[in-house]
């Protein structure tokens, strides 16, 4: 498949529709968290990777009730703050190694695993997104989000079929990511060749987000593989 055929399967940011794609994935945040994710993914080459996690780090800060774990996500909350990637890095860091057992150094580990992916240090991140798998349960969002980031990575590498199985894990669950897994399975499943798997993958999605904003270009990656 050429670069061109590439992009055009990209669901992340269809041409003309990536701010509305992006409010939709975050549409179930409250205000104050919503709107700093929309503008750092804008600073990051892979932001989809942070909006993903978006679920799962609103998911520890409303859980945050003891004195530890408020100094724990204030300090995640600085961290994201920064606008240098090697300041931001290097914060995560800190709140990893100061709050080991904190909700917010294991959201911390997925957060810095994004920001090595983004800052090109591939085997880094899939290193981190490999270890943070092994910090939550298999059936929890956070789970499912560092599994995607492995697959983000594999599909990046060239490595389509581990990035399909990646995928379609998240595809099956229905903790809040399946839609986007969906199409990311589909695109892979495209560039693989698989035109059965790719419509498939479509044609849940359609059945899942029957009013997505992304319809038309769901519709026109279905005709293009009929």
């Amino acid at each position: 498949m050429t670069n061109t055929e590439r992009h055009d399967q990209t669901p992340i940011q269809p041409a003309g529709n990536a701010g509305e794609f992006l409010e939709e994935l975050l549409s179930g945040l409250p205000e104050w968290l919503k709107e700093p994710l929309i503008e750092y993914s804008r600073q990051i080459v892979a932001g989809i990777v942070i909006l993903l996690l978006a679920v799962a780090l609103w998911s520890g800060y409303s859980s945050y009730d003891r004195n530890q774990e408020n100094m724990a996500a204030t300090a995640l909350g600085t961290a994201l703050e920064k606008n240098d990637p090697v300041a931001r890095a290097s914060a995560l860091k800190e709140v990893i190694r100061a709050h080991s057992h904190s909700e917010a150094a294991r959201h911390a580990l997925l957060l810095l695993a994004a920001a090595e992916r983004d800052a090109g240090k591939i085997d880094k991140a899939k290193k981190l997104f490999s270890q943070a798998r092994t910090k939550y349960d298999k059936d929890s969002i956070c789970f499912q989000s560092a599994v995607m980031g492995e697959a983000y990575i594999d599909e990046q590498t060239g490595d389509d079929k581990s990035a399909a199985k990646g995928f379609q894990i998240p595809a099956d669950k229905e903790l809040g990511l399946e839609a986007i897994a969906l199409l990311d399975l589909a695109r892979v499943q495209a560039e693989l060749g698989n035109k059965e798997q790719a419509l498939s993958a479509y044609n849940r999605f359609l059945a899942l987000k029957p009013a997505s904003k992304s319809l038309d270009f769901v519709r026109y990656q279905i005709m293009k593989l009929s």
